[in-house]
């Protein structure tokens, strides 16, 4: 392995952001090597008593899965390719992943992986034994590839000293996502009726644990992967139906394997808890329901109920958005407590959650909701992995299987089996997410919590002016014109605000404009954020005029990674190619230079400014019936009547080359669609 590709790296930091990053390193990787030193030889395996039983599934989920209604055609196709080993994961393409394949490489980087390495000696005796239960005619998957790039990571090695970012084009969250086993719930749903379903499902975990030790490998690396995975395996298993008390020895120990890693690596402590933290702590949950109840599995159930409620609160915001400043992950993230709060309403009672609980998720599923532009996919703001916690029915995918991660009907469909005041939720989510309205009722026992009043929209407090009480002079104005071919677009238009997260939005059933103007999330850390302060979105009549491009990869490309953070990226005002906050802090960090604030939001239009490139911008917007009129100003507040360089602009296309939007627009992690 070469370092040069992290030197390079570290060449675009600043001295202070590369020094720390390099300290952390080497401290990380000192303690790494000492415990790879202590654990070598010995099996890491946990041995489960011979008389060891999983408990039962919870009741009212093994009597729904009897009611369910049978799976469509769709469902079916993606749990045969499964079957299959195929899987498409980050922009991969529907591809078979099986050992010695080979694979097409990514961004001009392409490797050709290594062979599979012995496991360490004390672990051989546990995994052999494992694989006497898988079906002797299975083919294993190599667990350990980047199936993008070939680069394979070796299954020997302790986990805490493994490097990722080290190489170009290498993604070690390709491993990570297939690990993360969220393919199991679909392939378990195939089996209720089929017997070759059940049996691949439970083989593909013995495979896993057996080529996986614990502490051993690329996907013992981040604990977020390994209790997303545990809460796969665990539901996956309450889906399949009839006992097999060998398969649950193997799977019992396993849980307990993972819940006593996620336990020892809780990813906290460093000043800010984020969705990595939020998934430790659900996952613990499944794996605390799951198990028979001991000291040990009781301790972990009362603290993951105590930590849900805890960052339920500190990491959602009064106005029901997630702080992390993206809306890809405010959907994971509320997805996760959605689940996890089933679980816990359907073993504990509405007595678990204080007061205003209800009302929080009431909120976390209306944003989804506001941030639903009218073709159906919601507005992309900052970054964008295709996390998901569970993945049930197969409405998100489309007639060619490939999958619409812009569509976070999901997430209304299961906060809808919540709360007592569900009706429009569910008209959102409509029939083809009925399924995981079922669930997560199935798994709440059917009980609700009380919504004792439907949440009022947030509103904002804005002023006439920015400097003390003293008017501004009008800075250089530059404005857009974009014509409106019918005055009926702008009728009815609902104003939306959300100002803890920052998006102030218009909307129509024919017209969708939105403005990105507040912080970045994450106490101002900025990890998951961009620069696109005053950027704009606007969708007419089906037609994306101005999209924010997504985010596409993270540490396998750096440069590409940071071009789609940039302000070059968003429809956001400009001064040359100066950013308005600082993108050499780290590949998740972005500066606190902006400090956007909104300073007019009325159904007439739209004022913001931010201070980023040292002296301030405005952007205002102006919304009428015949165009909408978007004037920018450097120096001091719009003035409307004062002249200004003006573009008249004649299509979508038109506007979009205005902007200077150039990059491919990116639905999801590691796809670039150029429709």
């Amino acid at each position: 392995m070469s370092l040069r590709h992290l030197f390079t790296y570290a060449r675009s930091l600043t001295p202070g952001a590369a020094i720390s990053k390099t300290s952390s390193i080497l401290s990380r990787h000192v303690g790494a090597n000492w415990s790879a030193w202590i654990n070598a030889g010995r099996c890491t395996y946990a041995i489960a008593p011979a008389d060891f039983r999983l408990p039962l599934p919870p009741k009212a989920l093994r009597d729904h899965l009897s009611a369910t209604e049978a799976l469509n055609s769709t469902h079916r196709s993606v749990a045969t390719r499964y079957a299959a080993h195929e899987f498409d994961l980050l922009g991969s393409g529907w591809i078979k992943v099986e050992h010695g394949m080979s694979c097409r490489g990514f961004d001009g980087a392409h490797y050709k992986a290594d062979a599979p390495r012995p496991l360490t000696q004390g672990n051989r005796g546990g995994s052999d034994e494992i694989r006497a239960h898988i079906a002797p005619n299975y083919a294993a998957i190599d667990w350990q590839l980047d199936f993008k790039s070939g680069y394979r990571w070796s299954e020997d090695k302790w986990s805490a000293t493994i490097l990722y970012g080290h190489e170009p084009g290498v993604d070690i969250k390709v491993p990570w996502e297939l690990a993360r086993l969220q393919h199991l719930v679909t392939m378990a749903l195939a089996g209720r009726d089929d017997a070759l379903y059940k049996q691949e499902c439970r083989n593909q975990i013995l495979d896993f644990i057996a080529a996986n030790p614990p502490g051993y490998g690329v996907n013992w690396v981040c604990t977020m992967d390994v209790a997303i995975r545990a809460a796969n395996m665990v539901l996956a298993h309450w889906l399949l139906g009839p006992r097999d008390g060998a398969f649950e020895l193997v799977l019992g120990a396993s849980l307990l394997d993972h819940g006593r890693h996620i336990m020892a690596n809780l990813e906290n402590g460093s000043g800010m808890n984020g969705n990595h933290y939020l998934a430790d702590v659900c996952g613990l949950t499944f794996i605390a329901a799951a198990l028979p109840e001991d000291p040990e599995t009781r301790a972990w159930w009362q603290f993951a109920v105590t930590e849900l409620l805890a960052e339920t609160e500190a990491q959602f915001q009064l106005d029901g958005t997630n702080f992390e400043a993206s809306t890809c992950y405010h959907r994971l993230s509320a997805e996760m407590i959605s689940y996890t709060t089933a679980l816990i309403l359907g073993r504990a009672g509405p007595g678990a959650f204080p007061h205003g609980f209800a009302e929080r998720l009431h909120r976390m599923a209306r944003f989804s909701m506001d941030v639903t532009k009218p073709g159906g996919r919601v507005v992309q703001v900052g970054d964008n992995d295709s996390g998901r916690f569970f993945k049930l029915s197969a409405a998100h995918f489309t007639d060619e299987l490939s999958e619409n991660h812009l569509d976070h009907r999901s997430l209304t469909a299961a906060v809808a089996a919540l709360i007592d005041d569900n009706v429009e939720f569910v008209n959102f989510a409509g029939p083809e997410f009925a399924f995981e309205t079922q669930l997560v009722a199935a798994l709440a026992g059917g009980r609700k919590l009380p919504l004792e009043a439907v949440p009022k929209a947030m509103t904002i407090a804005v002023s006439n002016n920015t400097n003390n009480g003293k008017a501004e002079k009008a800075g250089r104005q530059s404005e857009t014109q974009i014509p409106l071919a019918d005055p009926d677009i702008v009728n009815n238009l609902e104003l939306i605000t959300y100002p803890n997260f920052g998006l102030f939005i218009f909307k129509s059933p024919r017209f969708f404009l939105s403005v990105r103007c507040g912080p970045i999330g994450q106490n101002g850390r900025g990890g998951h954020a961009h620069n696109d302060q005053l950027a704009i979105e606007l969708h007419i009549d089906d037609v994306d005029w101005l999209t924010d491009p997504g985010s596409y990869v993270y540490t396998a490309a750096p440069k590409r990674r940071d071009a789609y953070r940039s302000v070059m990226a968003h429809a956001a005002p400009r001064l040359g190619e100066r950013e308005p906050g600082r993108l050499d802090l780290g590949l998740f960090r972005l500066g606190d230079e902006a400090k956007a604030r909104c300073l007019h939001f009325d159904k007439t239009g739209f004022e913001g400014c931010h201070v980023g490139f040292g002296t301030p911008v405005y952007r205002a917007i102006k919304i009428e019936k015949s165009e909408i009129r978007i004037r920018d100003s450097f120096g001091g507040r719009v003035d409307w009547d004062a002249e200004a360089e003006t573009t008249p602009i004649t299509s979508a296309d038109d506007l979009q080359r205005h902007f200077g939007m150039n990059l491919p627009f990116s639905p999801a992690y590691g796809v670039l669609d150029d429709a």
